[in-house]
């Protein structure tokens, strides 16, 4: 079993459950148990983490419950000597307060901790969930200004370790390194393997598209944009982002798309934000 998870109130096991089935994860959520309970309960189903709600009875037994898996307190927001007394541990925790960002939060603790739970988080199906823990979600087309263009480049090669990823771009494709996941094509006028010429726009799109079609979760990079109106109208350049993410929502995918907002008139920048959202860093 991937996770296991306590909780004493009904409204955030649901919303824990919804998470959880959206990405993925082999799981059972229950009431709060006591220590001795939820230890049994472990035993019995060898889960790789353990979501356990920590309150002032049963904070103690923390460390007990971290040796059968790898446990994540679930700590209410006025029970803040917990958390400091977690923080002092060293112990990443999630606040159960507000579960809205749940998927986000879980995968950055997971994240965090790759040394101690590598091989469970390397698991395809598991993997895939990584963009959450760097404030992605599938299914959508985020804009990406130039401050956070080297955190992208920075991820993809994280990505491309068990997700399919394509990258379209404008300068030389070797700042990038090639891997089986990993697909870059250079947007040059320069004849070539895995080239495509800026005012072949149609061209691209339809290498992308088909690229999403292949399998549901894979990740597209663009980031050329500025250089393909140079080549194409600027309308026809955004009906064709706009079919790239029909494709992603269709298919669960996510697009990203480097850009130099500099480079837009309010009404320009306007369009293409109609249907993509502002990523704000990890």
């Amino acid at each position: 079993m991937d996770l296991m998870c306590f909780h004493s109130n009904e409204r955030v096991r649901n919303s824990i459950n919804d998470a959880l089935n959206e990405m993925d994860f082999n799981f059972e959520c229950h009431p709060l148990l006591s220590p001795e309970e939820i230890e049994r309960k472990s035993e019995e189903n060898k889960p790789h983490v353990l979501l356990v709600e920590f309150n002032k009875e049963n904070i103690g037994e923390y460390k007990s419950l971290s040796e059968i898996a790898f446990t994540i307190p679930l700590v209410k927001s006025i029970d803040r000597d917990i958390a400091l007394n977690l923080e002092s541990m060293n112990v990443d925790y999630i606040s159960s307060d507000s579960i809205s960002g749940f998927k986000e939060n879980l995968m950055k603790v997971l994240i965090k901790n790759e040394d101690k739970i590598g091989e469970f988080l390397s698991e395809p199906r598991i993997f895939k969930n990584i963009i959450y823990g760097f404030g992605f979600s599938w299914g959508h087309t985020y804009i990406v200004t130039m401050e956070n263009r080297d955190s992208i480049y920075s991820l993809i090669p994280n990505f491309s370790r068990g997700i399919k990823v394509f990258v379209a771009m404008r300068e030389s494709p070797r700042i990038l390194e090639e891997n089986e996941n990993l697909k870059v094509v250079w947007i040059t006028d320069i004849v070539g393997k895995n080239r495509i010429k800026p005012h072949n726009l149609t061209i691209l799109t339809d290498n992308i598209i088909k690229f999403i079609e292949e399998e549901k979760k894979r990740i597209v990079v663009i980031d050329c944009l500025e250089y393909l109106l140079l080549y194409n109208d600027f309308v026809n350049v955004v009906r064709n982002v706009e079919l790239i993410n029909s494709y992603a929502m269709e298919y669960d995918s996510l697009v990203i798309l480097i850009i130099d907002n500099n480079a837009y008139t309010t009404k320009e920048y306007s369009l293409l934000k109609r249907y993509s959202i502002l990523w704000k860093g990890e």
